[in-house]
């Protein structure tokens, strides 16, 4: 299809359709209409407006011939709906005032409050007058997944029985009330037998007990039924239910698994039903694994076969298990017995799992000592029209009967008691539920305890929500401070506790959550709506937590499904569906998302402030560089029907369209080298450049291709040990994975690289679009396509869409299939969706280009040639494209060569039928400097290389400027390249290179970690060589004299501000060798010529802590730098300085915390004691203890010379 399209309501009509014949392969998972290209349409809800989408084929058949659309006219008429009404909410929770105690139910059943019970919950019962005590709860089963109206705004009040005399609470006194408990009891579509519903959640249900409000609501007796029964009934439906939910074999889904079946020991179920009257109906579900053939599962009872299924070989990919189910009738012996469950299987490796047994049969209705009787009965709905009677048997005085039909409003039925039977009638036609009891056996309720007044209902409207639990609340509130401050939102921070109590009656629930969400969705007016949720922490597919270690901070959506990762899925849309009827189920097109979202999956406090800490680094001046104009494009390998090189090609192209001011750094496995290793085959200049990329700064990193929870691709061009090594805290990358479940975030018993990416202290990303199972290619591609066109998008005020907001629009603009709208559910936004891309808003004009001819001659140019030399001039302008006089700050200028097809490499790729075998490049940079901008103009000399394309075409500058406080930047592509200056100068000196390890303080021979930093100085007339467009000319670094594995340094030069004959660049070495070494450093000028320098260093491990210590200048008169190399490089320690004069005495002391990110560091002494006197003229010994984090301890001894 051609891209889907939105309008709000009308019609289309197409007109002036042009096609071309098509005669070629069609691409792979296209479709061909029939005859025609008719609109498709589709409807639905999104923010309160009516939708409807359409989208038309691409290709179509006519007479036998294929035709490819190219262009067509569209004529729409759109119809302007009203705003779907919103449900209103109360104003105030009842929580707000009064004073409140939480209490805990496990089952269904009535309820005894006692005076010891008040006591444990901290309430003086002597204060207490009955008449005044409430009992608050909403039912404590499983909310609707659907979005509707039929769910409970706030706690609500059930009717009690209170049974206590006088003003006060006495020790005999009490209160009943009845409670569902957490299991779902309805009826199955056979309309004769009870089905179960487990709540996923939550193995209680909560109650809210308050004795300071005035008077309660208290159970009524029920209305007579007139009329008299013309159906007796004398047994009810009654169930029985074994079911034990301790394994979770996939780690994601709700389908949890009981007890494991041995092949040599079947597994005994033993049943007591209590009374039986008649047959008794099965139902078995189980879970089997099975490497060949079929599991055959038998169900006996007694001597005698009840039942059997066969469970299929366990094959198709990702799939975890498959289910199998029993069912059937059998007559028992007696009310007590054991189900016996076996299994054959033609694989020893065959496993079987029980999910549940559930009876159900028909019970006698009568009541035992000791015991309440819930019950329902099938026979009165069928007795639709007549009333019915009820006669239970073995009661006596005390037997009474409640109506729990609404569980929050139980009326006492009317009965009369005959003997030991006691009768009450009802209206037919109704399946009511009963609860009959004699006062012998009430249920206890466990104490939770008091909790504090809240009121979430009565919050002032907000555009952004953070939910958080209590441990992480610190840092969600320094996070809403920022966005408070920094961009004037309104932001109401919530614990899901909170948010429990008042939405799912204190029961922990995710629809709890969403109807929070909904509140504040719904009270949006169009002019003050919720734009975007963060969901700070980290969940589980365990919500109960009963796997170790577990981290369920804030819960995720997970589906029923769990034996197969395809239909499978965790994802946190869930919360973003706010409009009536929508279903997290629906996979259909129309199905809507209304606010954006995100999470940031935080395990604890010290993971959520170090992503804080990166938003506020993210969105400061600390961040400022160029090194925003970088996007890297990250590619598997070929593989047939896969696509990978023509997505990413895709996601480029959709960039330089959405914002061509970033350029592409394009890193294809099918354009590198492949390296055979013992563990198989790797692309190890990828994951090389990779981190490069990220040390370097790049704003964007999109990958394409295989992946898993901890790497990139089969090959593992990245995992988790490089990203342990990323130290890029001022340049935070947005990072895209387009591929298989690299973000799940909940599954604590397998780290995820894709979350450590984003909680990463002092660096990794900002942010990351990534997935949380598996996923498919074709539907990657239209969501990531839709993402990157969306987020780049400028306001008239220049501010960009935040990352939530673009993910929304790009889910709802990418859901054109029910397959795209599954596949877009298991992307997920890992980071703050309220922060939009930190880019600049203003921008860069170019004024003039200035060619020098000579000494004096100066003449205005569009075009830029080999070895000429050029003034660029140019001016800063705001969104509006006013001149901003008030710029004083830097600006940086890249000049690249045109844009080039390049052919892939790999074999592979090139036999294929593949169309797609080349990409492009815009990378070979002529020119980077800086200058400075005064009053918002500026000039920068250049000097064009040697080495470019000297074919005359349409080449780029890049603009990028900064100030203290603001950003500017544009991208110009209004000037030509090419052929051979008849101005250039001469030159035959190369540049000279001076090689360092960390910083120019390093000498030669220093000992440094196994991962120093390259540091390098360079300096020629005319400017070093940094296109990369000849081979041989390339800046380099090789150790060892290993010419055959240079490091390609291109990308890291800078040069000095105002002078492009100066620069230097730093390199992050990694893994390397123990022991002593050379790096030699080559380096051209834009002449061609080269020169080299070469320094020693040695390579210490850093299992233990080694360093040594030194000062410069020695002998020093105003002040001195002391100097420690160490092999711990960004490892936390604690450094105490001390210097003893020559008596011995202490003359300084001082201690610092510090991380630091080289081998070297300093300290600066100038030569004063600890009061601040200078000390006098001798020799004094320096003595330097250095402490990690790890526990790890040194000290060593230096003399300073101090001589003024």
């Amino acid at each position: 299809y051609l891209k889907t399209y939105f309008i709000d309501t009308g019609t289309v009509t197409l007109k002036n359709v042009r096609a071309e014949k098509f005669d070629g392969r069609l691409p792979e998972g296209i479709t061909v209409a029939e005859n025609n290209i008719s609109p498709s349409f589709f409807w639905g809800i999104q923010q309160k407006q009516l939708k409807a989408g359409f989208k038309l084929p691409l290709y179509y058949r006519q007479d036998g011939q294929v035709y490819k659309v190219q262009a067509f006219d569209m004529e729409v008429n759109e119809e302007k709906p009203s705003k779907i009404l919103a449900r209103d909410y109360v104003v105030n929770s009842v929580l707000s005032t009064g004073n409140w105690y939480k209490i805990a139910v496990d089952k269904r059943g009535i309820f005894k409050i006692d005076y010891n019970l008040l006591q444990s919950l901290g309430i003086n019962p002597a204060t207490v007058n009955p008449a005044h005590i409430r009992v608050y709860g909403n039912g404590g089963q499983v909310m609707p997944e659907a979005v509707n109206d039929g769910s409970y705004d706030d706690l609500v009040e059930n009717e009690i029985e209170v049974h206590a005399g006088g003003g006060s609470f006495g020790q005999n006194d009490y209160v009943l009330f009845y409670a569902n408990g957490p299991v779902q009891w309805s009826p199955s579509n056979n309309a004769k037998d009870f089905q179960h519903k487990q709540n996923p959640y939550e193995d209680k249900s909560y109650y809210f007990i308050n004795v300071d409000l005035g008077a309660g609501k208290r159970v009524a007796t029920a209305s007579a039924v007139p009329g008299t029964a013309a159906t007796t009934i004398t047994r009810f439906d009654a169930y029985s239910l074994i079911e034990q939910d301790t394994v979770n074999l996939g780690k994601i889904g709700k389908e949890w698994l009981g007890q494991r079946i041995s092949r040599n020991s079947p597994l005994d179920l033993p049943f007591s039903l209590g009374g039986l009257s008649d047959t008794v109906r099965y139902k078995a579900t189980f879970a089997g694994i099975t490497e060949s053939g079929n599991i055959g599962v038998n169900l006996k009872v007694g001597n005698n076969n009840v039942g059997n299924t066969s469970i299929a070989l366990t094959s198709g990919d990702y799939t975890y298990y498959r289910n199998g189910e029993a069912s059937g009738a059998f007559m028992p012996g007696a009310a007590s017995f054991n189900m016996g469950i076996s299994f054959t299987a033609s694989s020893v490796n065959a496993s079987l799992y029980l999910d549940y047994v559930l009876l159900n049969y028909k019970r006698p209705l009568s009541l035992s000592s000791g015991q309440q009787l819930s019950l329902r009965s099938f026979e009165q709905r069928a007795a639709v029209g007549d009333v019915v009677a009820f006669n239970l048997a073995n009661a006596n005085a005390n037997t009474r009967i409640w109506n729990v039909s609404n569980p929050l409003s139980p009326k006492q039925m009317p009965a009369q008691l005959s003997g030991a039977v006691l009768s009450f009638i009802d209206s037919g036609g109704v399946l009511g539920e009963y609860i009959a009891f004699d006062g012998s056996a009430y249920l206890a309720p466990t104490a939770i305890g008091k909790i504090d007044n809240q009121n979430l209902h009565g919050l002032s409207q907000a555009d952004y929500l953070i939910i958080t639990n209590n441990d992480l609340l610190p840092a969600a509130e320094r996070l809403a401070a920022v966005h408070r401050n920094k961009f004037g939102r309104t932001v109401h921070v919530a614990t899901v506790d909170k948010i429990y109590n008042e939405f799912s009656s204190g029961s922990q629930d995710i629809g709890g959550i969403r109807n929070f969400i909904r509140m504040y969705y719904d009270r949006g007016n169009g002019t003050h709506d919720l734009k975007n949720i963060l969901l700070f922490g980290t969940a589980s597919f365990d919500f109960k937590n009963r796997i170790a270690n577990n981290t369920n901070v804030v819960p995720t959506y997970q589906t029923d499904v769990s034996s197969n990762g395809n239909g499978a899925y965790v994802t946190d849309e869930y919360f973003t569906l706010l409009d009536d009827g929508e279903d997290i189920r629906d996979n259909t097109e129309g199905s809507f998302i209304d606010v954006g979202s995100g999470r940031i999956p935080a395990r604890n406090l010290d993971e959520a402030n170090n992503y804080v800490a990166k938003v506020e680094q993210y969105i400061s001046a600390q961040s400022f560089g160029e090194w925003k104009l970088n996007a890297t494009f990250v590619t598997d390998d070929f593989e047939p029907g896969m696509g990978f090189l023509r997505s990413s090609e895709t996601m480029s192209n959709a960039l330089d369209t959405a914002y061509s001011i970033i350029g592409a750094s394009k890193l294809l496995a099918d354009a590198s080298p492949r390296v055979a290793t013992p563990s198989g085959i790797k692309f190890p200049s990828i994951t090389r450049d990779i981190n490069n990329q990220v040390f370097n700064g790049t704003f964007l990193m999109n990958y394409i291709g295989h992946g898993n929870p901890t790497r990139w691709a089969v090959e593992e061009i990245l995992y988790q040990g490089d990203i342990d090594q990323w130290s890029n805290f001022g340049k935070l990358p947005m990072v895209i994975t387009a591929t298989c479940d690299f973000g799940r975030f909940d599954n604590p018993l397998e780290p995820s690289s894709g979350v450590n990416m984003v909680i990463k202290k002092n660096g990794g990303a900002i942010m990351s679009l990534t997935t949380t199972q598996i996923v498919y290619p074709g539907p990657n591609d239209r969501l990531n396509a839709a993402f990157i066109n969306g987020q780049f998008e400028q306001n008239t005020e220049g501010n960009f869409t935040t990352f939530g907001e673009a993910f929304m629009h790009a889910k709802n603009a990418a859901s054109s299939s029910s397959g795209t709208r599954l596949n877009s559910k298991k992307f997920v936004v890992l980071g703050d969706p309220g922060l939009a891309p930190a880019l600049p808003k203003h921008k860069v004009v170019r004024d003039s280009i200035l060619e020098v001819r000579g000494d004096e001659e100066v003449i205005a140019t569009d075009t830029l040639k080999a070895l000429g030399r050029y003034i660029i001039k140019g001016h800063i302008a705001d969104v509006a494209g006013n001149p901003k006089t008030d710029f004083n700050g830097q600006v940086y200028v890249t000049i690249f060569d045109k844009r080039r097809d390049v052919s892939a490499t790999n074999p592979a790729l090139l036999a294929s039928s593949d169309p797609n075998k080349t990409y492009s490049l815009q990378n070979s940079v002529l020119f980077r400097g800086n200058t400075t901008v005064e009053n918002g103009e500026f000039a920068v000399n250049v000097i064009i290389p040697k080495d470019i394309n000297y074919d005359l075409g349409k080449g780029k500058i890049v603009y990028y400027a900064f100030d203290d406080k603001e950003e500017a930047a544009s991208a110009d592509t209004n000037l030509v390249i090419g052929e051979f200056s008849s101005y250039a100068g001469m030159d035959n000196t190369g540049p000279v290179v001076k090689p360092f390890i960390d910083n120019n303080l390093f000498r030669s021979g220093d000992i440094v970690s196994a991962n120093p930093m390259l540091y390098v100085e360079l300096e020629d007339d005319n400017g070093i060589n940094v296109s990369g467009s000849s081979v041989g000319h390339d800046l380099i670094a090789v150790i060892d004299g290993d010419y055959s594995n240079p490091f390609i340094l291109n990308a890291f030069y800078r040069t000095e501000p105002n002078d492009f004959s100066k620069g230097n660049l730093y390199y992050q070495l990694s893994r390397l060798a123990a022991g002593r070494h050379t790096i030699t450093v080559r380096a051209w000028d834009v002449y061609n010529n080269f020169g080299e320098g070469s320094t020693d260093f040695e390579v210490v491990e850093s299992a233990g802590l080694d360093f040594n210590l030194y000062n410069f200048p020695n002998p020093f008169g105003q002040s001195t730098r002391i100097v420690f190399q160490h092999n711990q490089p960004n490892a936390e320690m604690e450094v105490n300085l001390r210097i003893f004069g020559t008596n011995g005495q202490l003359v300084y002391n001082q201690s610092k915390e510090m991380q630091p990110t080289g081998s070297f560091t300093y300290w600066t002494w100038d030569g004063t004691d600890q009061s601040g006197a200078k000390v006098a003229q001798g020799v004094y010994m320096c003595q330097l203890t250095i402490k990690t984090s790890t526990g790890i301890s040194k000290t060593v001894y230096h003399k300073l010379v101090f001589a003024r």
